[in-house]
């Protein structure tokens, strides 16, 4: 395929498409804790993250609200004055982000869940 294919594919996705671009890194202390190797998982709001990349980098919050129009990830108290003079939340992208707790649920429960093989 070629790259303004692809490129062109990815920017015009639809939004059940664009939830499977929404995966961040799991922590190496999550990692050992699970049942199940991971290497990254979906994005929930509510889950613990830690920022790797940029201005924020090292900080760890909690998902408060998670954007799939705009492939966005947004963090409670990481925010910047906007041109009113307004606090505005600031977007983070998924793959700067570190997975360090989860938030339980019944749909991640069914995902960790070892196989019965194993």
């Amino acid at each position: 395929m070629k790259r303004r294919t692809a490129r062109r594919k990815y920017l015009k996705a639809k939004l059940h498409t664009r939830r499977k671009h929404l995966s961040m890194h799991v922590g190496k202390e999550l990692k050992s804790k699970l049942n199940k190797p991971l290497r990254s998982i979906l994005v929930n709001k509510g889950d613990k993250v830690k920022v790797l990349r940029g201005e924020h980098k090292g900080k760890t919050q909690v998902i408060t609200k998670v954007s799939y129009s705009k492939r966005k990830v947004y963090l409670d108290n990481v925010v910047r004055k906007n041109a009113r003079g307004n606090d505005a939340h600031v977007p983070f992208d998924p793959s700067n982000l570190e997975l360090i707790s989860l938030k339980e649920s019944s749909f991640r429960n069914e995902i960790l869940k070892p196989k019965k093989g194993d």
